[in-house]
């Protein structure tokens, strides 16, 4: 099955990894929507009007021109997967409470190694007999992170359960390519 393989070999992009060049919102846009898509099973991740809200309820730095650089993209991709989760304001929250904690660099690839981490935890034994998940064990900083990664792996994975009606055949599903 596309869906579950292209999932297992999601990677979310490290900071180092995000474009720095600047890039307008289109760009963006089409970025975000190409890098998340494999883990949305919805269409369209994020629109041009998402990102303007987004700036208007201050969860983005004010832009300086008409690029998005590496910090607004990293944030945007934060939001994309928060929401999921969190209502507009708990995402606010928790982006305000770890850059309080450390700076925008470390916070983003703390959560990208959260996000991989929770979905190859999720969907690496999803060929087996039983679904079974390993031990978690989570940083004092990394707690809340962790904990919404591994709530939007556990709703993707309910997502695809439902969508081919039951745990077996969604396995079989796979099986079958």
């Amino acid at each position: 099955m596309k869906e579950l393989s292209e999932i297992l070999e999601f990677k979310c992009p490290y900071w180092e990894d995000l474009p720095d060049e600047g890039l307008m919102s289109r760009e963006v846009v089409e970025y975000i929507n190409d890098t998340l898509e494999p883990i949305f099973l919805d269409s369209g991740v994020i629109t041009p009007t998402m990102i303007q809200n987004y700036s208007k309820w201050k969860l983005l730095p004010e832009i300086k021109g008409r690029k998005y650089d590496r910090v607004r993209i990293a944030m945007l991709i934060v939001i994309s997967v928060y929401k999921n989760i969190l209502d507009i304001n708990g995402v606010k929250a928790g982006i305000n409470l770890q850059l309080k904690i450390m700076s925008i660099d470390k916070s983003y690839n703390i959560f990208a190694e959260s996000l991989n981490k929770a979905i190859e935890r999720t969907f690496e034994g999803s060929l087996e007999e039983k679904f079974t998940l390993r031990q978690i064990t989570m940083e004092n900083y990394e707690t809340g992170v962790d904990l919404v990664a591994h709530a939007f792996a556990f709703k993707l994975m309910a997502k695809l359960i439902l969508k081919y009606g039951g745990y077996l055949t969604l396995k079989e599903e796979d099986q079958d390519e």
